[in-house]
């Protein structure tokens, strides 16, 4: 069995990436693994139970559905502190569905506790900034897009 730590930014701005974490992180979890997934920026707005049964990605489950197959599953999900102030997300909606509120040693953690790193890079338009990881002293520089797996 593997960990995978699954960090994203796609939210209400488009269901259909949205989604893709947690049918991914879904079948991860299916086949064995345990996943944690940590939403940033727009994806926080996700925790929000309203927004979530609004959103229908194109050829997937509503991303309700998802959700709730993620939670039953298992999967730890865990929203950015910073960013679910900035949207208007209270604790409450968070505890409402056993989640957790992450910062940045939360994501941290998360990522440090893994063996290894080995990104999934998913497609995306838009090139965010570079961002600088370091795991077991060992520096890894890649671009960032708004979807990351990590796995050890």
């Amino acid at each position: 069995m593997a960990k995978f730590f699954v960090k994203s930014s796609w939210g209400s701005d488009d269901p259909t990436r949205a989604a893709m974490v947690f049918g991914h992180s879904n079948a991860l979890a299916k086949a064995g693994h345990e996943v944690r997934i940590f939403l940033v920026g727009e994806a926080a707005l996700l925790a929000k139970e309203p927004i979530r049964e609004a959103l229908f990605p194109v050829g997937w489950p509503s991303l309700a559905d998802q959700w709730r197959e993620s939670v039953s599953l298992g999967i730890s999900i865990e929203v950015c502190e910073r960013c679910r102030i900035a949207r208007g997300i209270t604790p409450e909606d968070i505890a409402a569905f056993g989640g957790k509120i992450g910062t940045p040693d939360t994501f941290v953690a998360g990522v440090s506790s893994l063996r290894s790193l080995q990104w999934h890079v998913t497609a995306c338009p838009i090139r965010m900034a570079e961002f600088t990881v370091a795991v077991a002293g060992c520096m890894r520089r890649n671009p960032i897009t708004s979807g990351r797996i990590w796995r050890s």
